[in-house]
């Protein structure tokens, strides 16, 4: 509780996980007591009803009349899940979104995470052949966008925490699906971690004392593939392949580890970055290749791996520009296009021409671009600019009627000279820097 104390000095907003079972039971009432003692703490709690028990509704009105009789507010949101395979990490991945979702920018998300959990997952990531990372167990901190995560009981053994509920008269829910060892963690809870503490009453410490080694080493391995990836990075978060092939094979794919995590902020498996080094790293064909990873893709160009977020198709979008005066909002979070003194210099419409905006012009298209004289094709511009193949069905493309007229941050035609001042800048939330592909 140590880590609750110090961060209610720095923090007051707090949102509690409440299932109405034991251990968020005692959660929310240690944080009832602190809020005796430091009443400018904001408490409230959310309920997940997961809607796969028949008393999933019996146990929505307990949370919400234990809530009510302190006084506390009550967020209920449900969750539907099929009963499939795999309903445990399902179910844990939905509640934490919903959890996210409802709380508020700096408000400290509570979950009652206990030392018998930190023992099963440990079990969990053996069975999965996890690394480092893995068998540290789970983090009592973890720092989101808006807010962050913490589990101040991860120390705490569970029957300590039954004894303080005991003792404090709390009333909480059974939950007889907790029996069930079909379900994974009640399979090591029923089954298999009684059977070693039986054995080895310091059981639970030792495993804990590993865990913590694990997680330093993680951290020291971190720091020093960081600088690894620094080192290898390109401009628009490219990775070098040729420099990458230079580096041991284990240290190459603890590379590759941490550089998805640190985009994705998902920890891939073996078998994926197998996948990449067969497909992408290893592969010499210069097709572009790319491997989907939840709603990202990881693609070749260059010699280099990029790490994209996947993008609907937007080939056939045509946006009319009726009056160069307002600005025009791409779809897709693209931006926008507005007419100042910063952006290129484009010849002015004639005054019944059709403006357009485009997403795509077909690759064997032919252009006069700059001052060449002969037309070359639009995908040879494209590799002129070393624009990788995801990124040249986000570039608007400005059309006169049917006339293609610019790619806009990147080329004007070159059909005759521009006797305008007409200048076009794009505004948009996929450059991140200067020195990145030039628009």
């Amino acid at each position: 509780m140590q880590i609750l104390n110090e961060e209610i000095k720095k923090n007051k907003k707090f949102l509690v996980a409440y299932s109405g079972g034991l251990d968020s039971t005692v959660l929310l009432h240690k944080l009832l007591e602190l809020k005796k003692r430091y009443s400018s703490i904001k408490l409230r709690a959310i309920h997940i009803n997961h809607n796969l028990h028949p008393s999933s509704n019996f146990w929505v009105e307990f949370c919400q009349k234990e809530c009510d009789k302190f006084g506390v507010k009550l967020i209920i949101k449900k969750i539907f899940l099929s009963k499939t395979t795999g309903i445990e990490e399902k179910a844990r991945l939905l509640r934490y979104k919903k959890i996210i979702k409802n709380s508020y920018p700096n408000e400290i998300i509570l979950t009652a995470h206990h030392l018998d959990d930190q023992i099963e997952t440990f079990f969990l990531c053996l069975k999965r052949a996890s690394g480092s990372k893995g068998l540290s167990g789970i983090s009592e901190i973890i720092h989101l966008s808006k807010n962050k995560i913490i589990r101040p009981f991860l120390k705490i053994k569970k029957c300590q925490l039954k004894k303080i509920a005991i003792e404090n008269q709390l009333i909480w829910i059974k939950d007889p699906s907790n029996k069930n060892i079909q379900f994974e963690r009640n399979f090591l809870r029923k089954e298999i971690i009684p059977k070693f503490k039986k054995r080895w009453p310091f059981f639970l410490k030792n495993c804990y004392k590993s865990m913590l080694i694990f997680k330093e080493q993680e951290s020291i391995i971190n720091q020093l593939i960081t600088e690894k990836i620094k080192n290898l990075s390109l401009i628009n978060n490219g990775l070098n392949i040729t420099q990458l092939k230079k580096i041991n094979k284990p240290i190459q794919k603890l590379i590759l580890r941490n550089w998805i995590k640190k985009n994705s902020l998902i920890c891939p498996n073996n078998n994926f970055i197998k996948q990449i080094f067969i497909q992408l790293v290893s592969n010499k064909n210069k097709k572009n290749i790319k491997i989907c990873f939840k709603n990202f893709e990881i693609q070749k160009y260059n010699d280099a791996l990029y790490w994209t977020k996947t993008f609907p198709s937007i080939k056939k979008e045509i946006l009319l520009w009726k009056n160069f005066k307002n600005s025009i909002n791409l779809p897709y979070n693209l931006g926008k296009l507005i007419i100042n003194k910063l952006g290129m210099k484009i010849p002015y419409p004639k005054e019944k021409e059709n403006i357009q905006i485009r997403f795509h012009v077909k690759k064997n298209e032919k252009i006069f671009f700059s001052e060449q004289k002969k037309a070359i094709t639009i995908k040879k511009i494209w590799q002129m600019y070393s624009i990788p193949p995801w990124l040249r069905n986000k570039i608007p493309i400005l059309y006169y009627d049917n006339q293609l007229i610019s790619a806009l941050g990147v080329f004007v035609i070159h059909t005759k000279k521009i006797n305008s001042n007409l200048y076009i800048s794009w505004t948009n939330s996929i450059k991140e820097k200067k020195d990145k592909f030039p628009f």
